[in-house]
Order: structure tokens, then C-alpha cells, then sequence
């Protein structure tokens, strides 16, 4: 799916998202929503932080570690983060 600029900014807006956040890019650029977080984070100047996992408590780490304060959305993105516990996550970040 090709996605625009003025896409961006509907995700933008319907999200707020603003230059002091921290976007995770857990979807890939190839998915429309992916791309959106990638675009809408250049357009506002937030932060956009890649990670490339295998497991989902990697995800949950990543989210303490580098302080996101925009994880995606997407129900598919955190189906599988059911199986990681968010306390053993938090401790290995702490």
C-alpha cells in the first residue's frame, strides 16, 4: 500500500503526536501503518527507535529502555506480547 504525506499527518493528528515522542517501529515500513509511523515522526520531529526482534519480551524491553512513549497500535503488533511478562522485562532493564 502506498502511503502519502497528507496520510501521515491524519495519523498524526488523530494520535497527537508532537516532536517530543518516542516512536517504536515494531511494524514494518512495507505496511501502510508502519510507514505512517515513520513518516508522521519525521514530520513532527519526534523520535523514531527501529527494532529488529525474535521474541516479544525484546519489544517490552525495548519500551522501558528507551523510554517510547508512542508503541504502535496495531492489535496484530501486540498479540504476541501476551507471552512476555512486563515485570521480568522491567527487571532485566533496571
Amino acid at each position: 500500500m502506498l502511503t502519502s504525506w497528507r496520510e501521515a499527518q491524519s495519523f498524526q493528528t488523530y494520535l497527537g503526536i508532537t516532536s517530543a515522542d518516542r516512536i517504536l517501529a515494531v511494524l514494518p515500513f512495507s505496511f501502510d501503518a508502519g510507514m505512517n509511523q515513520l513518516m508522521t515522526a519525521f514530520q513532527q520531529g519526534g523520535t523514531i527507535v527501529l527494532i529488529n526482534f525474535v521474541f516479544a519480551r525484546e519489544v517490552v524491553q525495548m519500551l522501558l529502555k528507551e523510554r517510547i512513549t508512542r508503541p504502535c497500535r496495531s492489535t496484530h503488533a501486540w498479540s504476541f506480547t501476551r507471552a512476555a511478562p512486563f515485570h521480568a522485562a522491567k527487571a532485566a532493564v533496571a
